[in-house]
Protein backbone atom coordinates (compact mmCIF):
# COMPACT_ATOMS: atom_id res chain seq x y z
CA UNK A 1 0.00 0.00 0.00
CA UNK A 2 2.73 2.19 1.28
CA UNK A 3 4.67 2.23 -2.36
CA UNK A 4 1.21 2.43 -4.13
CA UNK A 5 0.65 5.55 -2.72
CA UNK A 6 4.56 6.75 -3.06
CA UNK A 7 3.85 5.95 -7.05
CA UNK A 8 0.68 8.36 -7.12
CA UNK A 9 2.61 10.89 -5.95
CA UNK A 10 5.67 10.40 -8.02
CA UNK A 11 3.34 10.42 -10.62
CA UNK A 12 1.44 13.61 -9.66
CA UNK A 13 5.02 15.68 -8.74
CA UNK A 14 6.17 14.82 -12.64
CA UNK A 15 2.80 15.73 -14.22
CA UNK A 16 3.39 18.74 -12.09
CA UNK A 17 7.06 19.19 -13.57
CA UNK A 18 5.17 18.90 -17.12
CA UNK A 19 2.88 21.45 -16.58
CA UNK A 20 5.01 24.11 -15.08
CA UNK A 21 7.87 23.85 -18.07
CA UNK A 22 4.44 23.97 -20.10
CA UNK A 23 3.09 27.03 -18.21
CA UNK A 24 7.15 28.58 -18.32
CA UNK A 25 6.76 28.07 -22.21
CA UNK A 26 3.38 30.12 -22.36
CA UNK A 27 4.98 32.39 -20.61
CA UNK A 28 8.16 33.52 -22.63
CA UNK A 29 5.63 33.41 -25.82
CA UNK A 30 3.28 35.54 -24.00
CA UNK A 31 5.85 37.92 -23.77
CA UNK A 32 5.21 40.69 -26.61
CA UNK A 33 8.27 40.86 -29.16
CA UNK A 34 10.31 44.03 -27.22
CA UNK A 35 10.36 41.80 -24.30
CA UNK A 36 11.19 38.56 -25.51
CA UNK A 37 14.35 40.29 -27.76
CA UNK A 38 15.24 42.32 -24.50
CA UNK A 39 15.59 39.15 -22.79
CA UNK A 40 17.62 37.30 -25.34
CA UNK A 41 19.54 40.63 -25.91
CA UNK A 42 20.30 40.98 -22.54
CA UNK A 43 21.55 37.56 -21.76
CA UNK A 44 23.63 37.42 -24.73
CA UNK A 45 25.68 40.36 -24.17
CA UNK A 46 26.61 39.67 -21.18
CA UNK A 47 28.10 36.17 -22.24
CA UNK A 48 29.99 38.48 -25.13
CA UNK A 49 30.89 41.06 -22.58
CA UNK A 50 33.40 37.91 -21.66
CA UNK A 51 34.93 37.79 -24.55
CA UNK A 52 34.78 41.47 -25.78
CA UNK A 53 32.42 41.04 -27.93
CA UNK A 54 29.66 43.94 -29.11
CA UNK A 55 26.16 42.24 -29.55
CA UNK A 56 26.12 45.26 -32.15
CA UNK A 57 28.22 43.79 -34.96
CA UNK A 58 27.18 41.05 -37.03
CA UNK A 59 28.78 38.32 -35.23
CA UNK A 60 26.71 39.71 -32.31
CA UNK A 61 23.63 39.36 -34.66
CA UNK A 62 24.11 36.19 -35.77
CA UNK A 63 24.83 34.99 -32.04
CA UNK A 64 21.02 36.49 -31.34
CA UNK A 65 20.05 34.49 -33.55
CA UNK A 66 21.35 30.97 -32.74
CA UNK A 67 21.10 31.90 -29.00
CA UNK A 68 17.31 32.14 -30.33
CA UNK A 69 16.73 29.19 -31.90
CA UNK A 70 18.85 27.15 -29.08
CA UNK A 71 16.38 28.28 -26.60
CA UNK A 72 13.28 27.08 -28.55
CA UNK A 73 15.59 24.07 -28.86
CA UNK A 74 16.46 23.55 -25.19
CA UNK A 75 12.84 24.29 -24.52
CA UNK A 76 11.01 21.36 -25.69
CA UNK A 77 13.99 18.76 -25.37
CA UNK A 78 13.17 19.77 -21.52
CA UNK A 79 9.23 18.97 -22.05
CA UNK A 80 10.01 15.84 -23.80
CA UNK A 81 12.41 14.38 -21.12
CA UNK A 82 9.57 15.17 -18.27
CA UNK A 83 6.53 13.94 -20.58
CA UNK A 84 8.98 10.52 -21.43
CA UNK A 85 9.56 10.28 -17.45
CA UNK A 86 5.51 10.49 -16.99
CA UNK A 87 5.05 7.77 -19.95
CA UNK A 88 7.67 5.74 -17.75
CA UNK A 89 6.22 6.05 -14.91
CA UNK A 90 3.19 4.48 -16.96
CA UNK A 91 5.18 1.75 -17.88
CA UNK A 92 6.05 2.54 -21.49
CA UNK A 93 9.34 1.93 -23.50
CA UNK A 94 11.42 2.70 -25.95
CA UNK A 95 9.48 3.69 -29.70
CA UNK A 96 6.18 4.03 -28.08
CA UNK A 97 7.64 6.60 -25.36
CA UNK A 98 9.35 8.17 -27.58
CA UNK A 99 6.18 8.49 -30.49
CA UNK A 100 4.13 9.92 -27.71
CA UNK A 101 6.93 12.35 -25.86
CA UNK A 102 7.56 14.29 -29.03
CA UNK A 103 4.17 14.27 -30.67
CA UNK A 104 2.87 15.44 -27.54
CA UNK A 105 5.58 17.90 -27.68
CA UNK A 106 5.04 19.26 -31.47
CA UNK A 107 1.31 19.36 -30.65
CA UNK A 108 2.23 21.62 -27.72
CA UNK A 109 4.91 23.50 -30.08
CA UNK A 110 2.23 24.01 -32.23
CA UNK A 111 0.05 25.59 -29.95
CA UNK A 112 2.75 27.67 -28.73
CA UNK A 113 3.12 29.13 -32.35
CA UNK A 114 -0.28 30.02 -32.59
CA UNK A 115 -0.45 31.48 -29.63
CA UNK A 116 2.21 33.76 -30.74
CA UNK A 117 -0.20 35.06 -33.38
CA UNK A 118 -1.93 36.55 -30.89
CA UNK A 119 0.87 38.57 -29.28
CA UNK A 120 2.15 41.87 -30.22
CA UNK A 121 5.23 41.90 -32.23
CA UNK A 122 5.50 38.47 -32.85
CA UNK A 123 5.19 35.98 -35.60
CA UNK A 124 4.31 32.57 -35.86
CA UNK A 125 7.29 30.63 -37.40
CA UNK A 126 6.70 26.91 -38.52
CA UNK A 127 10.27 26.49 -38.59
CA UNK A 128 10.37 27.51 -35.18
CA UNK A 129 7.93 23.95 -34.79
CA UNK A 130 10.49 22.20 -36.39
CA UNK A 131 13.24 23.13 -34.00
CA UNK A 132 11.08 22.61 -31.35
CA UNK A 133 10.20 19.65 -32.92
CA UNK A 134 13.84 18.18 -33.21
CA UNK A 135 14.68 19.22 -29.77
CA UNK A 136 11.71 17.09 -28.35
CA UNK A 137 13.03 14.18 -30.77
CA UNK A 138 16.81 14.30 -29.36
CA UNK A 139 15.04 15.14 -25.71
CA UNK A 140 12.84 11.85 -25.86
CA UNK A 141 15.77 10.05 -27.00
CA UNK A 142 18.43 11.15 -24.31
CA UNK A 143 15.59 9.90 -22.16
CA UNK A 144 15.16 6.46 -23.65
CA UNK A 145 19.34 6.14 -24.26
CA UNK A 146 19.60 6.98 -20.19
CA UNK A 147 16.70 5.09 -19.02
CA UNK A 148 18.16 2.02 -20.67
CA UNK A 149 21.67 2.22 -19.52
CA UNK A 150 19.90 2.94 -15.90
CA UNK A 151 18.60 -0.48 -16.48
CA UNK A 152 21.42 -2.57 -17.55
CA UNK A 153 23.37 -1.13 -14.49
CA UNK A 154 21.05 -2.04 -12.00
CA UNK A 155 20.61 -5.44 -13.48
CA UNK A 156 24.55 -5.99 -12.87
Amino acid sequence: MASRMSRVWVRILLWGLVLTTAGMIFWFSAQNGEQSGNLSEGLLSWILSWFHISIHTELGSILHTVLRKLAHFSEYLILAVLIANVCAQWGMKGRKMVWIAVCASALYAGLDEWHQSFVGGRTPKLMDVGIDSLGAFCGALLYVGFDRIWRHKRRK
